[in-house]
């Protein structure tokens, strides 16, 4: 659990002025072999929403929102440096409607790339590259990828630097952290301790005195755009020692792995 906060006292948070919360199940038990997904509703399309936590922000493929006319929202590209995948897209404010448990449903409104194409890029450099996978360094055409299968849901925190390729990610892009309203009730913005937890059952969205009672809580620094929006926390810090030699230190980047 992370919070900017100077105490570690609950209280201090004010967690208990906040009673809004919603669990949201995954669809399928959890299992290495499986990608943690919920069920998610966009656009009147019933996704199977792949959740990740290294990552911030929601990746639909056109094909999969045909409603969307295709000169709609703002262009934007995505780049993930681990699968080496890039998306291009534009961002086009969407409600996203989440399925949580015992028949209750929660509503987030937010920006999403509607990806229009997308390449493997190993050679891609976010720091020079866009919108395009350039040609590689002795000759190298990209394939173009089927966006017809793309869904993504990124909820992780401190990936917007313009080397981790998701210049985008902040926390205005995060579906967990601009619920609009839990069944049908709307939310007030700072109504709700924005929040969530993620367990093998699913994610716990909302922090409550309940929900946050045996956690331990380490303060952030502020992210890049936490002038514009303090929900903005730059990644853990972290060391660690091996056979108690050494200190390597370090960002903690807490992963799903998709």
């Amino acid at each position: 659990m992370y919070t900017y906060n100077t105490t570690m006292d609950t209280e201090d948070m004010e967690i208990s002025r906040s009673n809004h919360s919603i669990f949201i199940p995954f669809i399928f038990e959890f299992s290495p072999q499986h990608v943690p997904q919920v069920m998610c509703t966009v656009e009147g399309v019933d996704i199977h929403m792949p959740v990740d936590t290294g990552s911030t922000g929601t990746l639909i493929g056109a094909p999969i929102l045909p409603n969307i006319p295709p000169t709609v929202g703002t262009p934007a590209h995505h780049f993930f440096t681990s699968s080496k995948i890039l998306y291009v897209g534009r961002m086009v404010e969407l409600a996203m409607s989440f399925t949580g448990d015992g028949g209750s449903y929660a509503t987030a409104q937010v920006p999403v790339l509607v990806v229009d194409k997308s390449w493997r890029c190993p050679w891609y450099d976010p720091l020079v590259d866009r919108f395009e996978c350039p040609t590689g360094p002795h000759g190298e055409q990209a394939v173009e990828r089927d966006t017809s299968q793309i869904t993504y849901m990124g909820i992780g925190f401190g990936r917007n630097s313009l080397k981790d390729g998701m210049p985008f990610a902040t926390p205005r892009v995060n579906p967990l952290l601009n619920l609009c309203a839990i069944n049908g009730e709307s939310i007030e913005r700072g109504a709700m301790h924005a929040g969530y937890i993620v367990s093998r059952e699913g994610v716990q969205v909302g922090l409550t005195p309940t929900a946050i009672g045996e956690f331990a809580f380490t303060q952030l620094e502020p992210g890049l755009t936490w002038a514009e929006d303090s929900r903005d926390w730059a990644m853990a810090s972290m060391c660690f020692s091996v056979n108690g030699e050494g200190r390597n230190c370090g960002s903690v980047l807490v992963d799903t792995g998709i």
